[in-house]
C-alpha cells in the first residue's frame, strides 16, 4: 500500500515535503524496475505533457456537450453498428463471441452520461466492463476497451504494451466517431471528438505535475521549496505543484501510471487518426502495432511500425501537424455542432 495519509488541517508544507518523499521513495522503492521505461525516462513525459497541453488548449463549445442531443439506442443497436465497423476496417474480430463467453460485463446504472469501462483479468481471465447508457456514445467507450482487450496478453502486460495499448484504444474510438459520422450521427461525433481532446487537455496537466515532481525528486532527492527553486530556477508554481500532487497520490497512487501512459497515447493517437484519415490503408500499420504489443516487441520496433522514430523533432513535427489538422477539422464542424 504507498498510499500516504494527509492531515486534512493544520498541515504544514514542511510536513506535506515530508510525506512526499517518503511516498516517493516508497513508490520507486516497489515499481522502478517494472516500470523503468516510465521512470528512466521521466523527462520526456515532463516535456511531453507540456507539448499536449499547448496542443488540446482550445476553446470548446458548450454546445458540443449537450446530453439531450446525443441520441438513444438500444443495447443491440450499438452492438450491430460496432460489428459492421469492425467488418468495414477488415478487422477479423467477433464481437458476439465475447458477448456469449462472458468476457464482457454489462453494467446498466440510472446514473446516465458516464463514459467509463475497463479490462483487465478476472483471475487467469481476460474480462472487460462496459456502462450501457442506452446513448449512441457508449459504443465509443466499448470500441475503446475491445481495443485494450485485442492487445492483451493471455497472462499479463509488459512495459511496451502498457505503454501504448492505452494509444491504440484511443485511436480506435476515434476512428470509430467517423464511422458514426458516416452513420448519420455527425453531433455524436463531433461530441466524441471534443470529449477526447478534453481528455487529453486534463491529462496533460496531471502528467505535467506528476513528471514535474518526480523529475525533482530524482535530480535532487527531495521535494523541499529550496530544492525546486534551485532546479526549476524561475517557476513560480511550487504550491501549486505540490498541492496537486498530492492530491492525486492520495485519491489513488497508482494513477500516477495511468497518468503517463495517457500523456503518451495523446500525441500518438491523434497521428495515427489522422495518418488513417488521410489514407484508409494505415488501418493496417495500426493492426500492425496491435500485433507488435502482442509479440512483446520492443518500444522502437513497435514506434517504427507506425512510423515514429522516438521523441526527436521529426516525431514531434508530424504529431503537430496531426493536432493542427484535427483542430481544424472540428473548428470546420462547429457550424454542425451549433446547429439546432
Amino acid at each position: 500500500n504507498y498510499d500516504i495519509i494527509f492531515c486534512i488541517q493544520g498541515e504544514t508544507m514542511e510536513n506535506k515535503e515530508l510525506n512526499i518523499n517518503e511516498f516517493l521513495n516508497e513508490f520507486l522503492n516497489n515499481n522502478h524496475e517494472r516500470n523503468n521505461l516510465l521512470f528512466d525516462n521521466i523527462d520526456v513525459f515532463y516535456k511531453m505533457s507540456q507539448f499536449i497541453g499547448k496542443q488540446t488548449s482550445i476553446e470548446i463549445p458548450k454546445a458540443a456537450g449537450d446530453w439531450s442531443r446525443i441520441s438513444k439506442v438500444t443495447f443491440f443497436r450499438n452492438i450491430e453498428l460496432m460489428d459492421k465497423f469492425y467488418k468495414k476496417l477488415r478487422i477479423q474480430f467477433d464481437i458476439n463471441r465475447i458477448l456469449s463467453d462472458g468476457t464482457i460485463d454489462i453494467v446498466t446504472t440510472d446514473y446516465e452520461r458516464i463514459m467509463y469501462g475497463l479490462n483487465n483479468y478476472l483471475g487467469k481471465h481476460k474480462a472487460i466492463k462496459i456502462y450501457n447508457n442506452g446513448y449512441i456514445t457508449d459504443a465509443i467507450v466499448w470500441v475503446h476497451e475491445i481495443s485494450h482487450y485485442r492487445n492483451q496478453p493471455e497472462d499479463r502486460r509488459g512495459q511496451v504494451n502498457d505503454l501504448l495499448t492505452e494509444a491504440l484504444a484511443h485511436t480506435a474510438s476515434l476512428i470509430y466517431t467517423d464511422y458514426l459520422e458516416a452513420e448519420g450521427f455527425v453531433y455524436e461525433a463531433n461530441f466524441g471528438r471534443y470529449d477526447h481532446i478534453n481528455i487529453f487537455n486534463n491529462v496533460s496537466y496531471d502528467s505535467y505535475i506528476v513528471s514535474k515532481v518526480f523529475k525533482l525528486y530524482e535530480s535532487l532527492g527531495d521535494v523541499s521549496k529550496e530544492s525546486y527553486k534551485y532546479f526549476y530556477k524561475k517557476d513560480e508554481d511550487y504550491e501549486e505543484v505540490i498541492d496537486k500532487f498530492k492530491k492525486i497520490i492520495t485519491e489513488d497512487s497508482i494513477r500516477i501510471h495511468d497518468i503517463l501512459w495517457y500523456t503518451l497515447s495523446g500525441a500518438l493517437s491523434v497521428y495515427m487518426y489522422e495518418q488513417y484519415r488521410k489514407d484508409n490503408t494505415f488501418i493496417n500499420k495500426i493492426e500492425e502495432l496491435n500485433t507488435c504489443l502482442l509479440n512483446r516487441d520492443s518500444l522502437q520496433k513497435c514506434l517504427s511500425t507506425i512510423g515514429i522514430t522516438g521523441y526527436n523533432k521529426e516525431s514531434l513535427d508530424k504529431i503537430k501537424e496531426a493536432y493542427d489538422l484535427f483542430k481544424k477539422d472540428l473548428n470546420n464542424q462547429q457550424h454542425k455542432i451549433l446547429k439546432k
